[in-house]
Order: structure tokens, then sequence, then C-alpha cells
């Protein structure tokens, strides 16, 4: 059918961006839920998108810093959670990283 590799060559990249678009996606819309649940959820598919493809994780900053300024209460434990969450999505990126690397 595919008389030149090309095609699927790009194929991976096409699949990857699509998993990252979802991912992505599912993590909004945890993230927008007020309850402890849906932030872990969110969490969980942030760090998974984060393992697809580490420049996923450009957006959330920005996200955790408004969510920190707007809401006033419980700052320091935000602060706590954003930190410790941003330690462990890049431990274990480095983790998966060296072992297939």
């Amino acid at each position: 059918m595919y008389s030149m590799p090309l095609p699927l060559m790009g194929a991976t990249r096409t699949l990857s961006n699509s998993i990252e678009s979802i991912i992505l996606t599912i993590s909004l819309y945890y993230w927008i839920q007020k309850d402890s649940k849906s932030e872990l959820i969110s969490r969980l598919f942030i760090t998974l998108n984060f393992l697809c493809r580490a420049t996923s994780l450009i957006p959330w900053p920005g996200l955790f810093l408004y969510r920190f300024i707007k809401e006033k209460n419980d700052r320091q434990k935000n602060l706590t959670i954003n930190i410790a969450h941003a330690i462990l999505s890049l431990m274990t990126e480095l983790i998966i990283d060296s072992l297939y690397y």
C-alpha cells in the first residue's frame, strides 16, 4: 500500500500528538472540578501526559499559578502539593527515560 516509508515514519508522531491532546483534554476536564478526587485524577493525567511528551508540561505552571492566586485559603497546602507533584513527575520521567535510553 505504501511505496515510501515516510508516511509510516510520521504515523508515530501523529499518534503521540493525538494521545497528548486527548490526555490534555481529560486532565483539563478534571482540573476544573472542585473536589479532591477530581484533582487527584487530573494530576494523574497530567503526569501521564508529561510521560507521553515532556513539552506537554508547558501550560500547567500557568494554571497552577492561577489557581494559587485565585484560591486564598490553603495556599501553603496548594503550594506544597504542586511542588511535590512537579518533583514526582520529573523523577518519574527521569526513571522511565533512564530505563529506555
